[in-house]
């Protein structure tokens, strides 16, 4: 939504919901394994063929003021509520029949492996503004954003 509070002042309003599928990649049932040394454990990676999508409600609120035709400053806050946030986590796993011959044992893998989080929140800040410098064709754009998310 927008509302001009006056000829210069703009304040907008959005809402929705974002909805991701997982990277195909992240779904693969396959599992990759390193080459290992005598006596190291390996490193590996496999998919996760029960990554659920991730899901965001958004809220976004805004203000503008427009100084001239070219120049403006601007602020706006954010928030949003994540589920679902795929990340990639290792743990050791035993790799069955891949023997280590100095040990005569099954080696065990660091396996790297995506998993779903649960929600997260994300808000911010965003700052910015331009200028245009007289008739001469140059001008100034800046911008900040702030964020603060869980962690």
């Amino acid at each position: 939504m927008k509302y001009d509070v006056t000829d210069d002042v703009v304040v907008r309003f959005a809402a929705s919901r974002s909805i991701t599928r997982p990277e195909l990649s992240d779904m693969k049932s396959a599992r990759t394994l390193n080459d290992i040394r005598q006596g190291q454990s390996g490193i590996g990676s496999a998919g996760n063929p029960n990554l659920k999508p991730f899901m965001s409600d958004n809220f976004d609120l805004s203000a503008e003021w427009y100084l001239n035709d070219f120049d403006y400053v601007s602020i706006g806050a954010f928030t949003k509520s994540i589920d679902n946030f795929v990340v990639t986590e290792a743990s050791p796993e035993t790799i069955s029949g891949v023997i280590d011959p100095a040990t005569g044992r099954d080696v065990v893998y660091e396996m790297r492996r995506p998993r779903n989080l649960d929600t997260k929140k994300v808000s911010g800040i965003e700052v910015g503004g331009q200028h245009i410098f007289g008739d001469s064709g140059f001008g100034v754009i800046a911008n900040a954003t702030f964020v603060f998310a869980d962690p």
